[in-house]
């Protein structure tokens, strides 16, 4: 009996019969089991009227909580539904001419999760491209670009920068001008592209091009300097690395954060694009475009803090994995490492002695 609470009479009456009648069956049931109605008139000690008066009350309770259940199902599919659709009016679908061309079913489709594309068997094969944020609120679908492509056609530089431009000017207005933004990027060649005024001449180039290249900067040279001199020249008076999506950025006040180079495990979309993926290739039965892309809104759609916090938490269980490893390099084995002038001097000192 909970403290503090004390019962009816007519409540703890029935609690003694139950009590009593439970008793009365430590060897065997005194009242057949397959006989349920008989079983509660003389547990409840009530006529068997009252008992199906009960049941059917029951059933209304059970009956009315599956309704209740179904309501709130419906309304969360009807919300879900709803954001799809914002979604699709968000997001941009370039098809390919192939795929105007046909006036029939749509070709078979292939998932890109990631902004590159993957092989294929035919380089013309119709396929989908994702790009979007992620926060540990869940995926932003204002941002979020589905695009159709090929394997000869997919993300570039120039479809990348646009949609960053949309993205951060998005984000800006969302959030206001006085909070910080940041984005993380990892160090794809689109995410990569220099400005203008940051592109030097490499070693492919030709040495005229080298050559205008120091004159349009007004850099001495002679006229004798072989290629290999005039790069000399242009490694030393190279310009500061300037990228554009830092350029875009910067225009609204948005910080771009590059990851380490082959360091995808401390990016926590990566993940995501996994389970995206995973997602795609378990619900996908037609390999329709069409049908492709319905998944990937669902799954964007479905997407939600406590998952995308997950993948949060994890990154930075490695990134601190990372720290610990630095720490156990410098101090436990760094400090026993033999430099490779120790080792010269030491030879050097061998050949004095012999």
């Amino acid at each position: 009996m909970p403290k503090g609470y004390e019962f009816s009479l007519k409540v703890k009456q029935l609690m003694f019969h139950i009590i009593n009648f439970v008793e009365s069956e430590k060897n065997g049931p005194v009242i057949p089991l397959y006989n349920v109605d008989d079983r509660l008139v003389k547990m409840l000690d009530i006529s068997e009227r009252s008992v199906r008066r009960l049941k059917q009350e029951l059933h209304q309770l059970r009956q009315k909580e599956i309704n209740e259940q179904q309501q709130q199902e419906t309304k969360e599919q009807g919300e879900m539904d709803a954001n799809v659709r914002d979604l699709r009016s968000r997001t941009i679908s370039l098809p390919t001419s192939k795929h105007r061309e046909s006036s029939g079913s749509n070709p078979p489709a292939k998932i890109l999760c990631r902004r590159h594309s993957a092989s294929a068997p035919s380089p013309s094969r119709s396929r989908l491209a994702v790009s979007a944020l992620i926060s540990v609120k869940g995926y932003h679908i204002p941002s979020v670009d589905i695009w159709a492509c090929t394997e000869e056609h997919n993300m570039d530089s120039t479809h990348f920068l646009s949609w960053l431009d949309s993205t951060c000017a998005t984000l800006r207005e969302e959030i206001g001008e006085k909070e910080r933004i940041a984005i993380c990027l990892d160090n794809a060649t689109w995410h990569n592209k220099l400005t203008e005024e940051s592109i030097i001449p490499k070693r492919s180039s030709t040495k005229g091009e080298i050559q205008k290249w120091l004159q349009d900067r007004k850099i001495n040279f002679l006229e004798k300097f072989v290629k290999a001199q005039l790069l000399q020249l242009v490694c030393t008076n190279c310009p500061r690395k300037e990228y554009m999506s830092d350029r875009i950025a910067k225009k609204y006040a948005v910080e771009i954060i590059r990851l380490p180079k082959l360091h995808c495990s401390l990016n926590p979309i990566e993940l995501l694009w996994n389970n995206l993926k995973q997602f795609v290739r378990d619900q996908n039965t037609t390999f329709r475009q069409d049908d492709v892309k319905q998944l990937i809104e669902q799954f964007l759609v479905a997407m939600d803090d406590k998952l995308a916090s997950s993948y949060f938490h994890h990154v930075y269980e490695v990134e601190e994995m990372y720290k610990t490893a630095d720490e156990i390099m410098e101090e436990e084995i760094e400090p026993h490492l033999q430099s490779d002038s120790e080792e010269t001097d030491s030879d050097d000192a061998e050949e004095n002695v012999d």
